[in-house]
């Protein structure tokens, strides 16, 4: 029964607590945090799901050229139009001239003629021939008789007329001389040349003006046994198939014969 009582009297206690309370300011409602201090996402313990990258657009075709409009059909009865016709005067825009051909090459010029021999080599021709010579050395060293064989003919393309002449070695002969010689033109001097070498070591270079008559004279410097001299070769035509030659060296301003013969031509076989 003591229960029962006290009932009413705490809910009455209550109901005039709450209306005090009410009466009250309300609190004040808590601070809230800045806005640029982010407020840590509560941890998980499930792994964060990766968010799928969204899907590219699908390719968009470029838009076709627009087709060439069609010819229009030709109307029944209608006249086709007229060609127009090329404008006169000068075209807007030059034709280039076709390319000239290419001039064909010169032809080489043409060899130079080879030189001919001078007409004036024809004067020796009487000589060509083969001969049979005999003589006598009057020195130097002891005088002894000779006999020897020559021999005349053209050569170098007949520029040059060569005279080989060579003596026999006989016992009064113990040492036979032998000579070569090539008779030709001076085109310089005009006359006739002479060069010779011989078998003793000697040489000669001569010149001749031709035949005065018979005779036929070269006269020049001449070099044997270390001595220097004049030397002076004359031929004396007799007929056509005898020959005389006579050798002659100046010595302190005098002629001095060397040597002299007689050939005769040698039949042609």
């Amino acid at each position: 029964m003591l229960h029962g009582r006290r009932l009413p009297l705490i809910a009455a206690f209550l109901m005039t607590a709450l209306a005090a309370l009410a009466t009250l300011s309300p609190p004040a409602t808590p601070e809230q945090p800045p806005a640029d201090v982010a407020t840590p996402a509560p941890a998980s313990s499930a792994p964060a799901t990766p968010t799928p990258a969204p899907a590219a657009p699908p390719a968009v075709p470029a838009p076709a050229p627009p087709a060439a409009p069609a010819a229009a059909a030709p109307t029944p009865g209608a006249q086709p139009a007229a060609k127009s016709a090329p404008a006169k005067g000068k075209p807007g825009s030059k034709t280039a001239a076709p390319a000239k051909p290419a001039a064909p090459p010169k032809p080489p010029p043409p060899p130079p003629k080879p030189p001919v021999p001078n007409a004036a080599l024809a004067q020796l021709k009487p000589l060509i021939g083969s001969w049979t010579c005999t003589g006598h050395t009057f020195g130097p060293g002891p005088e002894h008789d000779t006999s020897a064989a020559m021999t005349v003919a053209w050569h170098l393309d007949g520029f040059w007329l060569e005279v080989r002449y060579d003596e026999a070695k006989t016992a009064a002969n113990t040492a036979p001389f032998a000579a070569v010689a090539d008779w030709g033109f001076d085109e310089l001097q005009q006359g006739l040349a002479a060069v010779s070498v011989d078998n003793f070591g000697g040489s000669t270079a001569q010149a001749a003006s031709g035949w005065q008559g018979n005779k036929l004279v070269f006269e020049g410097p001449g070099h044997r046994f270390a001595a220097q001299f004049e030397a002076r070769d004359t031929y004396n035509r007799r007929g056509e198939d005898q020959l005389g030659h006579t050798f002659e060296a100046e010595v302190n301003g005098s002629w001095i014969k060397l040597h002299q013969d007689v050939c005769n031509r040698v039949p042609a076989k």
